[in-house]
């Protein structure tokens, strides 16, 4: 096993961000962004929507009724 001294690694790191920084370009497309954001809007709003439906069917009062019995 290899011991790396802590002084070469801060000698070393710095260096390597900027190759890395340099090399890989980070770019955000808002379009994608803004679509992602209205789908997750979409399938909460239609799951909180059926929840919603799902208990107007029922009658909660009667229900509890059964549980207890």
């Amino acid at each position: 096993m290899v011991k790396i001294e802590s002084s070469t690694n801060f000698g070393i790191e710095p260096e390597l961000n900027k190759v890395t920084i340099a090399a890989i370009e980070f770019t955000f497309s808002w379009v994608s962004i803004l679509s992602v954001i209205a789908a997750v809007f979409v399938i909460v709003g239609s799951a909180m929507l059926y929840s919603s439906a799902k208990v107007k069917k029922e009658n909660i009062i009667d229900a509890l009724k059964q549980e207890n019995i």
